[in-house]
């Protein structure tokens, strides 16, 4: 029935797909097609399994199989640059596209939880809540095996990272202290009381019976957008909060202002990503606070001309994004705002961008490194001029920035084990997992839950997972 569902679409009653004579197909950004489902007895009771399903993943799979069929498995090639966006199982996913039944069975990994037994890695971890607290989850955290898993993805995948690509990390510009600059904001007035209710609306939710919290399932989903909002701003949660000088929004408009100054004198700019940015009147659908707008009116109050200060917003056509991305790099426009996706993927304004700033984290490490792509990448003039770009992401201590930057941290840790497969093959007997040289978010988790422990707790697990790596590494050379 599921499957039925799945495939349930409008199609034309035309030509079929076997008649149009297509014999290879490439498929661009591929990671927007990693939606395939599955069956799995381990979504209960563990985290970042995701077996959702869209119908365009369902209609592209028939489609890859069908010229598979025609060409001895060959005539498929998929582009992307985030090949795992969000989810250990998404690895997984392309090798269902890309490989033969018959090579998956052979590995036992056709059916998705024989892939965790061979593969995966369920972990304890320790996370902050919606209601300001640590809990412990079972998570879908990563991989082990990995020597054995990197040599069936590189019989599918060719990898090649910017590191290794020595022309092009020669033309990218240097980051200012040589990585991002972390502020972290102290919880404003408004914020605390935020807090307050939410954690009176998920301790009333807990009280609750089986049937009630059935009945209530939208709940806990519904305060963690609460609490995630008001951590930016309390104001896109409650109308009558206070303007409070130590939010993430005033915070901004200083640094701005600071970006600005700091590269005038050949017209640097600066780009602002917000993922939420509006609160809406729930009767009427209409704004009544956008975060956007806000730091553009005092921009404007500080002395900042209005004719360079540009918003994104949706509806905008191609022609008129490329004239306002033409000024952008020409200097006209200094100050840009906007979401992910409309300021994010394929959007060039790197030629004088001195400054990009997160206002709050993405959910998902593909999303945070299309930001930063807009700003280290080829062409941008500070790499000639030999200045370095900067780099701000804005943090509340005690708050769900907590686990926004722990999310990430623990979906890059998975993403960066595929990516460095080339290094596991080196040796795979030493190199069983994957030791961590840099973290790009374990640190601004520690820093922003307020706790020097949280901070040692980071350290020590970094310092335990080398340890087991040398563990693993000895078992395996006493099996040789």
């Amino acid at each position: 029935t599921r499957a039925e569902e799945m495939l349930d679409r409008a199609t034309d009653d035309t030509l079929n797909f076997d008649d149009l004579g297509v014999d290879a197909i490439l498929v661009d950004e591929a990671h927007e097609y990693k939606h395939l489902g599955f069956a799995t007895a381990m979504q209960r009771g563990i985290k970042g399994v995701d077996p959702s399903y869209s119908k365009k993943c369902q209609g592209l799979f028939l489609k890859v199989k069908a010229v598979q069929e025609m060409n001895a498995g060959r005539n498929v090639i998929f582009a992307t640059g985030t090949p795992i966006s969000n989810t250990a199982a998404e690895i997984w996913t392309f090798m269902r596209y890309l490989l033969p039944r018959e090579t998956m069975e052979e590995h036992n990994i056709w059916h998705f939880d024989d892939f965790v037994r061979n593969f995966g890695s369920i972990q304890q971890m320790l996370e902050f809540t919606t209601a300001g607290k640590y809990k412990e989850n079972n998570r879908f955290a990563g991989y082990t095996n990995l020597p054995e898993l990197a040599r069936i993805w590189a019989g599918i995948a060719d990898t090649v990272l910017t590191a290794e690509a020595g022309e092009v990390k020669s033309q990218i510009p240097e980051l200012e202290g040589g990585k991002p600059t972390d502020i972290y904001l102290p919880q404003t007035a408004g914020l605390r009381a935020v807090i307050k209710y939410v954690k009176k609306e998920l301790e009333a939710f807990e009280r609750m019976s089986g049937q009630e919290k059935k009945e209530n399932s939208h709940i806990p989903l519904t305060m963690y957008g609460i609490a995630k909002a008001a951590a930016i701003d309390a104001r896109l949660v409650m109308p009558n909060a206070p303007d409070d000088i130590h939010s993430k929004t005033n915070e901004c408009v200083r640094q701005t202002l600071r970006s600005l100054k700091d590269s005038g004198a050949y017209k640097g700019t600066v780009a602002i990503f917000a993922d939420n940015y509006q609160r809406k009147n729930r009767q009427t659908g209409v704004v009544e606070f956008n975060l956007f707008m806000d730091i553009r009116d005092k921009l404007i109050a500080e002395g900042v001309p209005a004719e360079q200060i540009m918003v994104m917003r949706d509806g905008l056509t191609d022609k008129k994004k490329e004239e306002i991305f033409t000024k952008v790099n020409a200097g006209e426009i200094r100050v840009i705002l906007g979401t992910t996706p409309r300021l994010g993927v394929g959007v060039n304004i790197q030629e004088r961008l001195h400054t990009l700033m997160h206002i709050d984290a993405p959910n998902r490490p593909m999303d945070y490194w299309q930001r930063m792509g807009r700003l280290l990448r080829q062409g941008n003039l500070h790499k000639e001029m030999d200045i370095p770009v900067r780099v701000i992401r804005f943090g509340v201590e005690d708050s769900l920035d907590v686990t926004a930057y722990q999310r990430l941290k623990t979906k890059g840790a998975i993403a960066d084990a595929v990516m460095n497969s080339k290094t596991l093959l080196l040796n795979n007997l030493e190199n069983r997992v994957l030791e961590e040289e840099g973290d790009e978010f374990g640190n601004i988790t520690a820093e922003l839950s307020g706790s020097e422990y949280a901070i040692l707790q980071n350290q020590t697990e970094k310092e335990l997972r080398k340890l087991l790596a040398k563990q693993d590494q000895h078992r395996q050379h006493q099996m040789c």
